[in-house]
């Protein structure tokens, strides 16, 4: 092997680990430009095209890193809720009180609909209008029906069963609720407070 031949391969790693790095944020680019185009436009009005001139690439430029909507679709929600997690129930889920676990839940849900409520409020929204949103939407919904479940167990059977309290349990978790209190003026604690007060008041 010559010199050459070495110095070349010394190279290589280098400029291989170069080029993924810049595969790596342009395909960032790509999905934090979809992500922002689901909440400016919404998810039905956004195209490839227009991911494409907002991220400052080709269109087909998307379509190499993602070969159908479905996984654009996918990997700005993966994002989203990797830089904003939901929150974990088991933080309230052993709190002694209904109110303090209603209270609690409702102060960390909210916070996170404060940092990811207007991505997954658009996801939601046009979910039945495209397909690759319908997973993620059922998923989302799936998940407030287990928290509501969850808070609603802190109570005995007689008040839990009551429709005003499950109703307005469901109604408290929904991120549309959560998007007319703050349009109202409210902050992510003041809107948490009231809906936890509303509930306790139907549970007492």
């Amino acid at each position: 092997m010559t010199g050459e031949q070495i110095r070349s391969l010394n190279k290589r790693p280098y400029r291989l680990g170069r080029r993924a790095e810049q595969q790596s944020q342009t395909r960032g680019r790509i999905v934090a430009a979809t992500c922002a185009l689901y909440i400016d436009i919404g998810p039905g009005r956004t195209t490839v095209s227009e991911v494409a001139r907002r991220a400052g690439v080709e269109r087909l430029t998307v379509y190499r890193h993602f070969p159908d909507e479905a996984a654009l679709t996918s990997a700005c929600l993966a994002a989203a809720l990797a830089a904003n997690p939901r929150p974990d129930p088991a933080a309230w889920s052993t709190l002694s009180t209904p109110a303090a676990r209603l209270r609690t839940a409702l102060g960390r849900i909210y916070v996170h609909y404060g940092s990811a409520g207007e991505l997954l409020a658009a996801v939601v929204h046009d979910a039945p209008q495209v397909a690759a949103l319908v997973g993620p939407a059922e998923e989302h919904q799936a998940w407030l029906r287990s928290v509501a479940a969850g808070l609603a167990a802190a109570w005995p059977d007689r008040v839990r069963d009551r429709p005003a309290v499950r109703a307005l349990l469901a109604l408290t978790l929904e991120i549309q609720t959560w998007r007319t209190l703050r349009a109202a003026g409210l902050t992510d604690t003041g809107a948490a407070e009231l809906m936890a007060s509303a509930v306790l008041a139907a549970a007492a």
